[in-house]
């Protein structure tokens, strides 16, 4: 996409989540519709860097999911919020819970998709974690040597 593009994705999910704000959720065809345009907002913004808005969109997603006992999107807004937790440099027991918690919500909905994506993301999580404790303790033993 060209910064056209972006600019024109903007615009648009700046109006429709204006618009859900003045909107009043009468059917479960009109949660499903919000929730789909707060999704794909959540993703355009944290896909621009804009992980702030991101995450005020993705909160107000949880909350309708919530007032309307949906959980099918629950998942995919936890999923994504954890994403946005972890390059926004949150601790790694916070990316953990949130995908603990897309992966909750993923099996009581069947997203064997989302499932193996949780999966594949928390091993590389795990991968990173435990480089880093090798690294530390690479260092450590060096910088031992160094000293005698």
């Amino acid at each position: 996409m060209n910064q056209g593009d972006y600019d024109k994705a903007e615009y648009f999910f700046e109006k429709a989540i204006h618009q859900i704000d003045n909107h009043t959720i009468e059917s479960i065809e009109d949660v499903c519709r919000v929730l789909t345009v707060l999704y794909y907002g959540g993703t355009f913004y944290a896909k621009i860097k804009e992980y702030d808005t991101s995450d005020v969109i993705l909160r107000r997603g949880i909350t309708i999911c919530s007032e309307n006992h949906v959980t099918y999107y629950l998942a995919r807004i936890k999923y994504l919020q954890a994403e946005n937790a972890y390059v926004n440099d949150a601790s790694s027991e916070e990316v953990k819970e949130l995908m603990r918690d897309a992966a909750a919500f993923a099996r009581v909905n069947k997203n064997t998709v989302l499932l193996e994506k949780n999966k594949k993301y928390l091993k590389n999580l795990w991968r990173k974690e435990n480089r880093n404790v090798y690294s530390s303790k690479k260092e450590m033993i060096y910088s031992k040597k160094e000293k005698n």
